[in-house]
């Protein structure tokens, strides 16, 4: 009397990559901690000249790291200048330009706020780097967040 439900298909049903090719995605991902932008540029070019129908999603992990990277490149100097000259500024514009006290009590948190953006940043990159690891190892595609897509 009870009816048979159909089976459940995983919703991503793509095929997952070959070895090399999740390989060369881990690498693409954690070749980032020893050499920042170096490491994903040099899995990137050795993705490109192996780049078969077997080893596109390599290229992909490559590409969109070395993407990720050189954007945060960008911005992690652009936001530290951003920050200290906002505070510096908004300090000597507040306080006028013969306030030494005020001007090192705003060095200080200038200091302080970059701790915090660089903190923040790191871990906004380990996060996303966790995240683009798994994402190869299983075979998977995987697009980092705030990436300006550079290299395709």
């Amino acid at each position: 009397m009870l009816a048979e439900l159909p089976e459940i298909q995983p919703m991503d049903s793509t095929p997952s990559a070959s070895g090399d090719d999740r390989v060369l995605g881990i690498a693409a991902h954690v070749s980032s901690l020893v050499l920042p932008l170096l490491g994903p540029a040099i899995v990137y070019a050795v993705a490109v000249a192996r780049s078969t129908a077997a080893t596109a999603c390599g290229r992909q992990h490559a590409a969109t790291a070395l993407n990720f990277h050189l954007t945060m490149a960008l911005v992690i100097p652009a936001a530290l200048i951003g920050h200290s000259v906002s505070v510096l500024g908004a300090t000597v514009l507040a306080a006028g330009p013969g306030d030494l006290m005020s001007l090192m009590l705003a060095t200080t948190g200038s200091f302080l706020g970059w701790f915090a953006l660089l903190a923040g940043f790191g871990l906004f990159e380990l996060t996303c780097m966790a995240l683009g690891c798994v994402a190869a190892a299983r075979g998977r595609p995987f697009t980092y967040p705030l990436a300006i897509p550079l290299f395709h």
